[in-house]
């Protein structure tokens, strides 16, 4: 994917590892307030990410598509899909994203034969990525949750978030239940 800011610049995909603890794999919380011009460029992940729009107005460019968000909205992004987020113009954004490993996060509490823990099928022309809260209230309230917890980190927080990507993956498939495409993983090069 090739992306040309206001600047005129063009830049190229890139792929953006997230190196995540084998004892819980989920990320810190990663707090964003960006602008019209991405200060990244278009990349990808080898997890699945999650992020909360807390103001603000823009798009979310993800692979083909183009996604219009606002406050309250949250972006469900597995590890097949190229993605950029941009402000509307003159404003700006803060959004909480983190990246996690649901299947192996989940590990020994849900078991391996459950086909909820599938990620890979949550791309594509038919998945919006961007999560209305007026549509999906269900969808949004535990990314919001997830995030905000590991920012707090209670007592117990290891477990309540998993019970929040469990509860998360449920709803999911429950809302976008597709089949998982046959395209292998992308394979990118450091």
């Amino acid at each position: 994917m090739r992306f040309q800011s206001k600047t005129g610049e063009i830049s190229e995909t890139q792929y953006a590892p997230i190196r995540l603890p084998s004892d819980f794999p989920v990320s810190g919380v990663d707090v964003n307030i960006r602008g019209e011009i991405p200060p990244i460029p278009p990349h990808i992940h080898d997890c699945f990410e999650l992020g909360y729009c807390y103001s603000g107005e823009g798009l979310f460019l993800v692979e083909d598509k183009i996604l219009p968000f606002r406050a309250g909205d949250a972006a469900i992004i597995n590890h097949r899909e190229v993605h950029v987020m941009v402000s509307s113009p003159g404003g700006k954004t803060n959004w909480s994203f983190l990246n996690l490993d649901p299947a192996a996060l989940l590990a020994g509490y849900v078991t391996e034969r459950e086909e909820r823990l599938e990620t890979a099928s949550f791309c594509g022309n038919r998945f919006p990525n961007v999560i209305s809260e007026a549509e999906y209230p269900e969808l949004v309230q535990p990314v919001r949750e997830i995030i905000e917890t590991r920012v707090r980190e209670p007592a117990g927080f290891s477990s309540e978030i998993r019970s929040l990507v469990w509860l998360l993956l449920v709803r999911l498939h429950r809302a976008f239940h597709f089949e998982t495409q046959s395209s292998p993983r992308r394979e990118f090069r450091d």
